[in-house]
């Protein structure tokens, strides 16, 4: 009689789930977990993180430097240093002290949080502090706070979607309990990649067609497609965009933020130079002119990460195509995924 071999494999699936699942989805998770033996895994967009810095050996009266990567955050000009030695309202245990060089924190992961809250305090005299919170490059808010000696206070701006804050102070601030919410933690399931070629459409002709709308997950606006016959040699194959008068536009069909990764740019009627434009909502955060030569066609991949709308113009004619994004934030708000891993045991 042959000797029994066990084979194993395993299969990763993805069950989405929202805040309104029904008992039977509930009970086929159940059901799931106890018939197939599953590991079953939480997968989440956001992750809430206080840091209280209690947990820090070291911090002393000799201000010893803050270490990086605690609570999911990169901390540049952080201090760190016991209440005993700032006998100050607003730091307990351990905090963190801003005095000559701003204070700056960022996510690990390279890209944005929500600053929630925190507990501000001013140990050796009445001062204004200044927070300031920045989108990359772009200043998005800045807050000047009066604090007395002695006294404490909880600053929560629920500033969303921001890369950095930095906490300036010229005589010495506590910082303390800071409470940020990490976004795009998980963004192999919260991330869609696309690639707009325009040969999947009917209708594309000479006639300049009107791009139809949620095309690959974007809203197109002054937006007319046509296809190569009619304009060769200018980077266009099968169909593509061409814009002419009016700027185009594309934005998320969610309404939230993309990548715009790469797209291949034409001149069909001439040399021109071209204008391209970010947005971050109504705020301008990227401006890029690019030169182009009758005919010729250039790759143009800017990589510009978490804009909410992108502009194309041409006062002669430019030709847009492979247009590829990554749509953002694609887990709605209340969702989340089961992620499980099944595995089978086969004898032979």
């Amino acid at each position: 009689m042959g000797k029994s071999v066990g084979h194993t494999s395993s299969v990763c699936r993805r069950l989405k789930v929202t805040e309104n699942r029904s008992l039977a989805t509930l009970k086929d998770i159940g059901f799931i977990i106890e018939f197939y033996l599953m590991d079953v895994f939480i997968v989440v967009c956001e992750l809430n993180a206080l840091a209280t810095f209690d947990d820090i050996s070291g911090g002393s009266s000799n201000r010893n430097v803050m270490p990086n990567d605690y609570s999911g955050l990169v901390w540049t000009n952080a201090v760190i240093v016991n209440d005993i030695a700032i006998s100050s309202v607003g730091c307990t245990g351990y905090c963190l002290i801003v005095i000559n060089s701003p204070m700056v924190i960022r996510p690990d992961n390279g890209t944005t949080f929500i600053l929630n809250s925190c507990i501000l305090g001013a140990p050796l005299g009445d001062q204004n502090a200044t927070i300031k919170a920045y989108y990359f490059a772009t200043l998005l808010n800045t807050t000047t706070v009066s604090l007395t000696l002695n006294q404490s206070m909880t600053f929560a701006p629920d500033w969303p979607s921001v890369t950095s804050v930095t906490f300036e102070s010229n005589m010495g601030l506590t910082v303390d309990n800071i409470s940020v919410t990490l976004q795009d933690t998980c963004a192999s399931v919260c991330e869609l990649n696309a690639l707009a070629t325009f040969d999947g459409i009917s209708g594309g002709s000479s006639n300049q067609n009107v791009m139809q709308s949620d095309y690959r997950g974007l809203i197109w606006t002054n937006a007319n497609f046509i296809n190569a016959i009619s304009i060769p040699n200018a980077g266009c194959t099968g169909y593509c965009l061409i814009v002419k008068n009016e700027p185009l536009i594309i934005q998320a069909n969610n309404g939230t933020t993309f990548i715009l990764n790469s797209c291949i740019l034409g001149a069909p009627l001439g040399d021109q130079n071209i204008t391209i434009k970010a947005y971050y909502f109504g705020m301008l955060l990227i401006t890029t002119t690019v030169s182009l030569i009758l005919n010729q066609s250039m790759i143009f991949a800017p990589d510009w990460y978490r804009v909410t709308v992108v502009t194309f113009e041409s006062s002669i004619a430019l030709t847009v195509d492979n247009i590829s994004v990554t749509l953002q934030e694609t887990c709605a708000s209340g969702e989340y995924f089961i992620q499980f891993e099944t595995h089978l045991t086969f004898s032979a």
